[in-house]
């Protein structure tokens, strides 16, 4: 697929021009169709960039863009409305696939069944991996949002770490199952979270650091534990100019008057980000895929 030219896509349009007829407000219709293949067209290019994503991520990459695209306030929903039209239209009209948009929580649940225990044996040797952690560090990545968690599972399983979606607070089910994959001789536990930056994000983040805890001690396990938000912070929000929305209905009352989705935060923004604090860990990557190549390759020979 090609880039669609975006010689005039920063132009901006006024969306809002309406005349009386008798007592309705009529639109002036030409426009609003320019203005629509106008943003069809930017978020063409968008998907084709880098795919998949979400609808939501999409939205927030229209904002500011002058394409009739603004900030929901409240309530509405009007103009993540007419970003998910246009993909919509992309979709149906098959210039794009359907699998490049990000629908969470919507997968058919299969019985995985093979043609012969060959094709089994020959697939599964494509699951080895050796890990590139010491034996006795654990790392996580959880995430408030699941849709998110799509986005960077890629970059997850490059460095062989667990992602878990928490989506909101955590259960004690995500919790206990996240900890029994911990080992009893872990010493050492590298959580990494991302979330909104409002008043319910921090709380889920407080959750899970507390949780974690009680969980550790209720299997027994004792590894030194590190919790570190990546995303989103107030250093984030200014230095990718990330959109706000004003808090206006928190249900916790805090000092935070903005607030801002994780999914705001560009996608390869967000991958880059992941990559550059697992990397900090200091996971040995080139000696993990040496070891899986020569696994592989003794498996190979005993089938």
């Amino acid at each position: 697929m090609k880039l669609l030219p975006l010689s005039n896509i920063k132009r901006r349009f006024n969306n809002k021009k309406v005349y009386k007829k008798g007592c309705f407000m009529v639109y002036n219709r030409s426009e609003t169709v320019y203005n629509n293949s106008m943003l069809k067209d930017y978020l063409h290019n968008q998907i084709i960039q880098y795919h998949p994503q979400t609808i939501r991520q999409l939205y927030y990459r229209c904002l500011g863009m002058g394409l009739g695209v603004e900030k929901d306030t409240g309530v509405s929903r009007s103009n993540y409305t007419k970003a998910f039209n246009q993909l919509k239209a992309l979709r149906n009209s098959g210039e794009i696939p359907y699998s490049w948009i990000i629908d969470p929580g919507r997968y058919p649940l299969t019985t995985p069944t093979w043609n012969s225990s060959a094709e089994f044996l020959e697939e599964q040797l494509e699951q080895y991996r050796y890990s590139p952690w010491e034996d006795n560090h654990v790392v996580q990545v959880w995430t408030e949002s699941k849709g998110l968690a799509e986005v960077i599972r890629q970059a997850c399983s490059h460095y062989c770490v667990t992602l878990i979606p928490c989506g909101g607070q955590p259960s004690d089910s995500i919790m206990d199952n996240a900890i029994q994959r911990v080992p009893t001789h872990a010493t050492k536990l590298d959580l990494l979270y991302i979330g909104d930056y409002d008043d319910a994000g921090l709380v889920i983040a407080n959750t899970v650091s507390d949780k974690v805890y009680r969980h550790l001690e209720d299997q027994g396990k004792s590894p030194d534990v590190t919790f570190k938000r990546i995303g989103i912070t107030p250093a984030q929000i200014q230095e990718y100019n990330l959109p706000t929305h004003y808090a206006a209905k928190a249900k916790v009352k805090t000092k935070i008057k903005w607030k801002v989705e994780a999914e705001a935060m560009p996608v390869q923004t967000m991958i880059s980000i992941v990559r550059a604090e697992l990397d900090r860990l200091e996971p040995d990557l080139e000696h993990a895929a040496e070891m899986t190549t020569a696994g592989r390759d003794r498996l190979k020979s005993l089938l």
